[in-house]
């Protein structure tokens, strides 16, 4: 990886604490889900429409933060953006309606959106070429341990206290994230107040075929991963009638994977190009589905059978994304915000798309499974041969 001056990790820091914040308050009440269905007397089943409350707006707003940001620099939405995630985790707090509680969702997301821009925008402010790929491998390292906390930290203060400490933590959080960035983020978009509508940018943005290519690559692994959540969940519980708290520990085993491809990504940069270093993360991919169709010939529908070929699919995610995130935005250094934006935006919207067609697929085994993370992969390398060759990726 690069080498890098004290001030990157201090940006470093400071970005993962602002993301972590959206990362875990997507997951954190997760296991209190039917403690708050109980007091709000409402179905278990209704309290999903808050996960989906804080989801939408989480990848709806990035789309107006990333232009914005532009145009009056990172900093003022940052804060803007914590301050009304602060606002929403205080609403929660005190919620004692399910429609309260809906709104102060749906407040948390359109505030925090900001994170999910900001996360893929102030590297690129700072550096290019292969520093920003170490910047993104290691940012990327960084943020997967939020998910894997946060399930265990809403577990633990449902279970001695209740379910509004979650929120009183998640309102402590926003107060001190509040503060910390304001005291020590320093302005690190250098264009700001450059002219232009929304649509302008984003027509930059989308016509750059480099750019729309490697997006292609980020919406399949990004709904490879979500597509394998899901579906594993089901095989879990309806096919191997595991327990939701089995279920929800084995999710945990294949995300150190996609932390240790970010770091190998990151050492392999120094020896290949980044068109190089997708070409292996995708045939890592498909290797993944090899071994699942294997396995499941092999030995059937077991946890082996589908844990390690995931570990192995979440080991080239680790790769592809900090590089495919990598070559999208480097054509950008004036309109980060927006390239971030459409990123992190677009990312969900196909996510939950490829999510949604999945369902449609009938799970009696892995193998529907195994096959539509091979498809995917194999779409991903097809997107990759496509690609324009840029002899500055390895710079």
């Amino acid at each position: 990886m690069a080498q890098f001056d004290r001030n990157f990790y201090r940006i470093l820091f400071l970005i993962i604490i602002l993301t972590a914040a959206g990362q875990m308050t997507n997951t954190i009440y997760v296991p209190a889900l039917s403690q708050m269905a109980e007091e709000f007397s409402v179905n278990a089943g209704r309290m999903q429409a808050v996960i989906a409350c804080y989801l939408f707006p989480y990848g709806l707003f990035q789309f107006a933060y990333g232009p914005l940001s532009d145009y009056f620099g990172r900093k003022p939405l940052i804060l803007i953006g914590i301050a009304l995630f602060t606002l929403g985790s205080l609403i929660a707090l005190f919620a004692t309606h399910f429609a309260t509680l809906l709104l102060a969702s749906f407040i948390q997301g359109s505030g925090i959106a900001v994170a999910g821009v900001m996360a893929r925008t102030v590297m690129r402010d700072l550096y290019s070429g292969r520093a920003l790929h170490s910047a993104n491998s290691l940012m990327a390292i960084a943020l997967i341990l939020a998910p894997l906390l946060a399930p265990i930290l809403g577990g633990f203060f449902t279970d001695l206290y209740s379910w509004r400490v979650i929120f009183l933590f998640l309102s402590a959080y926003g107060i001190a994230l509040l503060i910390i960035q304001m005291l020590f983020f320093q302005e690190t978009n250098l264009y700001k107040g450059i002219k232009g509508s929304f649509l302008q940018k984003y027509k930059i943005v989308l016509s750059n075929p480099n750019f729309m290519l490697n997006l292609i690559l980020l919406i399949v692994a990004n709904g490879g991963i979500a597509i394998f959540e899901v579906s594993s969940g089901a095989i879990f519980t309806s096919i191997l009638q595991l327990s939701p708290a089995t279920a929800s520990f084995l999710f945990i085993i294949p995300l150190p994977f996609y932390m240790i491809g970010s770091f190998v990504a990151g050492k392999l940069a120094r020896f290949y190009t980044l068109d190089r270093l997708l070409i292996i993360g995708c045939l890592v991919l498909i290797t993944s589905g090899i071994f699942m169709v294997g396995f499941y010939y092999l030995i059937g529908v077991e946890l082996l059978a589908i844990i390690l070929p995931g570990s192995i699919y979440f080991f080239g995610c680790g790769i592809i994304f900090p590089t495919a995130t990598t070559k999208a935005l480097e054509a950008f250094p004036n309109i980060a915000g927006t390239a971030g934006a459409v990123l992190g935006g677009t990312q969900n919207l196909g996510a939950g798309i490829l999510t949604a067609l999945s369902a449609l697929i009938p799970l009696h085994s892995q193998l529907p499974l195994a096959v539509i993370l091979s498809a995917l992969a194999i779409s991903a390398l097809v997107a990759i041969r496509m690609l324009p060759a840029n002899p500055q990726d390895n710079s």
